[in-house]
């Protein structure tokens, strides 16, 4: 069966329901990191995690904009799928103007450095899908987003939370949630490789091609499970909580023999899992 040169836009699929546990837990973990610093402040780093999680839904919610920039794919739009892009769009400019309201009393309770924070994360929220720009394009939207949302996020929520430029332990567990994130990315660029190729956006999963692309996939699944194996190492009461991860993992390899609609939301469920494995850990061992 051919792919299809359309795709099917809602309101649901648009807020990427399964992609939240990574805005969810990066704030949680960046804030356990830091839980024990005396200048710990914990209605900052709140607000912190509260606006990056925002912040993530807009760029869920603005993530199909570009299909109306793009000349071909636009003309075959219906107008009822162009109303609802545009309403997607504007419920992600609603989510980025409540992140800007909670700046700005992170900015009046700790100074301009918020803004500067801020800025930079908005720029590359908008480079990821936003032309001319739109590095997802570009093959650069995988690691662009796993840096985003984790060593620069994680990172900036643990400084709002403490005043203080974070410890490198802050840096290493945000580095570790990256390639979850990474992984949850690539999953949807892998999903959608035919449909991607057709209307002319050019992909990482693109570029590399439906077998280099399975190979990544499961290159980094493999890596995250080696990756956190390792931190549970050191701990071996926890060490049983690897079990659902590793039966999650084995499943996601074997299904990611092919591309499937299902492969995102069940990598979504791994992202959720190695999430509450990092904020166990580090409640545990605080």
């Amino acid at each position: 069966m051919k792919p299809s040169r359309t795709k099917i836009y809602s309101v649901k699929g648009a807020a990427r329901l399964f992609s939240l546990p990574v805005g969810l837990f990066a704030g949680a973990i960046a804030l356990l990191t830091v839980a024990g610093h005396p200048d710990f402040d914990l209605a900052s780093g709140l607000m912190a995690a509260v606006a990056s999680v925002l912040v993530q839904a807009s760029a869920n919610f603005i993530n199909d904009y570009s299909d109306l920039q793009n000349p071909e794919l636009a003309q075959r739009l219906s107008e009822a799928q162009r109303r609802i892009i545009r309403l997607n769009t504007l419920l992600g400019g609603l989510c980025l103007v409540a992140a800007a309201v909670l700046g700005g009393v992170l900015m009046a309770r700790l100074g301009s450095t918020v803004l500067w924070l801020a800025l930079g994360g908005l720029i590359m929220m908008l480079a990821y899908n936003i032309e001319p720009v739109a590095l997802k394009k570009k093959g650069l939207g995988m690691p662009l987003v796993a840096l985003m949302m984790g060593p620069y996020m994680m990172p900036a929520i643990a400084w709002c939370a403490t005043g203080t430029v974070p410890a490198p332990g802050v840096f290493l567990h945000s580095l570790l949630f990256s390639l979850p994130i990474g992984l949850l990315l690539f999953s949807n660029e892998y999903r959608d490789i035919a449909y991607d190729s057709l209307n002319g956006d050019r992909t990482l999963a693109v570029r590399l091609g439906s077998q280099a692309s399975r190979r990544l996939y499961r290159t980094l699944l493999v890596l995250t499970v080696l990756a956190y194996t390792g931190l549970l190492a050191s701990t071996p009461l926890m060490l049983p909580a690897l079990i659902p991860v590793l039966a999650l993992a084995i499943h996601l390899y074997r299904r990611a023999h092919q591309p499937s609609p299902g492969l995102p939301p069940k990598t979504g469920q791994l992202v959720l899992l190695s999430g509450l494995v990092q904020a166990a850990w580090l409640l545990l061992t605080q």
